[in-house]
């Protein structure tokens, strides 16, 4: 789904409730009571609830960077760090819901939410 950031919870419950998995892209939802539901859909349908980091696994350059990090040619990842640029205004036209907290969940949600997973990948932690 590519749903707004809020919707995205409460619609994968819903597909989750009707026996389906659910792709979303990210962030997956914005509040901790959304993932909390989505939670509890998982352990009562055995459904799963997906989202899918573009930056990491859209990406060919992070893909083979990962796999270099892996396979030892680059070496132990001992420190990460991010730097991502993001125009608010320009060329883009932003909809408004972006300026709603509520709707957008904010910029680690959007934004941080990519480098993070990137961490992950790099470093091969499980979990932050």
């Amino acid at each position: 789904s590519a749903a707004i950031h809020d919707e995205r919870g409460a619609l994968g419950v819903r597909a989750m409730q009707q026996g389906k998995d659910f792709l979303c892209t990210k962030p997956g939802f914005t509040t901790l009571e959304q993932l909390e539901a989505v939670r509890r859909a998982g352990a009562t349908t055995g459904c799963r609830y997906t989202v899918y980091f573009g930056e990491r696994v859209g990406n060919p350059a992070t893909v083979l960077a990962g796999e270099l990090v892996r396979g030892g040619a680059i070496g132990h990842v001992v420190h990460t760090a991010g730097f991502g640029p993001h125009r608010l205004f320009g060329r883009v036209e932003r909809p408004a819901w972006v300026f709603q907290h509520a709707r957008y969940g904010g910029i680690l949600n959007d934004l941080a939410s990519h480098q993070i997973d990137q961490f992950l990948y790099f470093t091969g932690s499980p979990s932050a």
